[in-house]
């Protein structure tokens, strides 16, 4: 029976990245094992890349790593907008919590859509979850980036999604004028103020809807008013509608 290989990633990585024996037996192992399945963990990709397995192959990886990956590895077909993706007994994730939706992808393939969901269920974890891994980076790049008023503004924001936060009422809450609030979102998140505050909102709207909350009992509070505005502005900011990430649940098979 086929074997499968699981290559984690994390610290130490670059140090992996120089050792040709390291290299020579992933090589060896992937030669070895027709049949098997290679699955690497966020910057564990980058070792298969380096054996040259990836390469003309897609592959995910960690988003941040865009540069490094694309200069060293030019072969490889770097897909940065996808959770994970398996192809061809060659399975790579974006990150750490990528890896559990692509091991549950796996056991689905292995053992069946009722034994990925009672795993999930025991790790009370989503089956799937769909969008891609940089939807909400502007979002933690601004409250994890900032400091001084617009830092202030930020944490209220994600406090208290639900206010009636106007261009004035924020630019009054980080002491700056509109245009000064306005251009440090810009320099700060790569986004306006209310486009920052809508990432916000779907934010919000996403983790409770992914809790289990009723679609109908979510507009209630999600600060959209009415399920045509809450799905555009899903739309805009995961590519996907809100009623895709509520049928997910009952919808254990859809593809990544």
């Amino acid at each position: 029976m086929p074997h499968d290989l699981l290559i984690p990633g994390g610290v130490g990585i670059d140090t992996a990245l120089e050792d040709p024996k390291l290299k020579t037996l992933i090589g060896d192992w992937h030669l070895h094992h027709p049949g098997g399945r290679l699955a690497a963990v966020c910057s564990g990709a980058l070792l298969l890349a380096n054996s040259g397995i990836l390469d003309g192959k897609p592959a995910a990886a960690h988003w941040p790593c865009q540069k490094q990956i694309t200069r060293q590895f030019p072969a490889v077909q770097w897909n940065l907008d996808r959770s994970y993706i398996v192809q061809d007994g060659l399975c790579t994730s974006a990150g750490l919590t990528t890896g559990i939706d692509m091991a549950l992808k796996l056991i689905r393939q292995d053992c069946g859509s009722d034994c990925a969901l009672r795993v999930a269920q025991e790790l009370a974890v989503s089956m799937h979850r769909t969008g891609g891994q940089r939807q909400f980076a502007p979002t933690l790049e601004g409250q994890f980036a900032t400091q001084g008023g617009l830092g202030r503004l930020i944490d209220a924001m994600f406090k208290f999604p639900q206010a009636t936060w106007t261009l004035i009422k924020m630019a009054a809450y980080a002491h700056m004028t509109p245009r000064s609030l306005s251009r440090h979102f810009k320099r700060d998140t790569s986004l306006s103020a209310m486009k920052f505050l809508e990432h916000i909102h779907v934010r919000h709207v996403y983790d409770r809807l992914l809790s289990g909350l009723p679609m109908a009992q979510e507009l209630k509070h999600s600060g959209f008013g009415d399920a045509q505005r809450l799905n555009r502005a899903f739309q805009r900011v995961l590519g996907t509608g809100a009623p895709t990430y509520q049928r997910q649940f009952a919808d254990p098979d859809t593809c990544s």
